[in-house]
């Protein structure tokens, strides 16, 4: 059963005893960076006063929402377990028929206390990446590798390839300099993000290492470099 641009209001959690299994997967060939992503899910919700549809169409909804969460998670590593999500959790997921572009029930069914529901949905990636914006969860932290004072610089990139490719630049950033401790994107236009580094490292330092090593198959050029910002051009996808 396909159901296209739809989900089922979000039942208050005090109204039921939910129980909630999630059995992420992906489908064949999937890939975590692709703009759309299918993931599968099960949810469980408790059949109160006898009311089997009630307990189906909860349980339904839980199973979107948690599939939008997994796929966020994917765009911002650790982000379920951050304070700053935990604080908005109910707003962005209350959201959930904005970033499920459609959905197929593999199955549903009810025992005596509870109903379990299974579904594959795909999860528009470019629309959850800009709701994580808003809400001001696309940063990425990194453990400290030298010692130094933290500093903020800001990194200005142009031409990357889609909103989905911002929060590789966080991890590629992270993971390939040392010295950077955090990435918070601050705007977006166009094919330009600017971002915000916390880094024990200068602007001329890092402006160094950006111009000496490709970042996830990306070129890189240094545009320009002044005492407090970067900026960089991507070529080569």
């Amino acid at each position: 059963m396909r159901h296209d641009q739809q989900c089922p209001k979000r039942a208050s959690l005090r109204a039921l005893a939910l129980i909630i299994l999630l059995v992420p997967r992906l489908s064949a060939g999937e890939s975590l960076l692709d703009e759309e992503t299918w993931v599968e899910v099960s949810a469980k919700a408790e059949i109160s006063e006898r009311n089997e549809a009630r307990a189906r169409d909860t349980a339904l909804g839980q199973a979107l929402e948690q599939a939008v969460e997994m796929v966020a998670a994917t765009i911002v590593p650790g982000l379920s377990k951050s304070e700053e999500f935990i604080a908005v959790r109910d707003e962005m997921t209350g959201r959930s028929s904005g970033f499920v572009r459609r959905y197929e029930i593999k199955e549903a069914l009810c025992g005596s206390d509870e109903c379990r529901v299974t579904v594959r949905a795909q999860v528009d990636k470019q629309a959850l990446v800009r709701q994580l914006f808003e809400l001001g969860l696309m940063a990425t932290k990194a453990p400290i590798e030298q010692d130094g004072e933290l500093q903020s610089i800001r990194l200005d990139v142009e031409g990357f390839g889609s909103l989905t490719e911002i929060a590789k630049l966080h991890s590629l950033l992270s993971s390939a300099i040392t010295g950077i401790h955090a990435v918070h994107t601050r705007s977006i236009s166009g094919r330009r993000v600017s971002l915000e580094l916390e880094t024990t490292i200068g602007s001329e330092q890092l402006a160094a290492k950006l111009s000496t090593r490709p970042l996830g198959g990306y070129s890189v050029q240094v545009t320009r470099m002044d005492s407090t910002s970067v900026g960089i051009r991507l070529f080569g996808r």
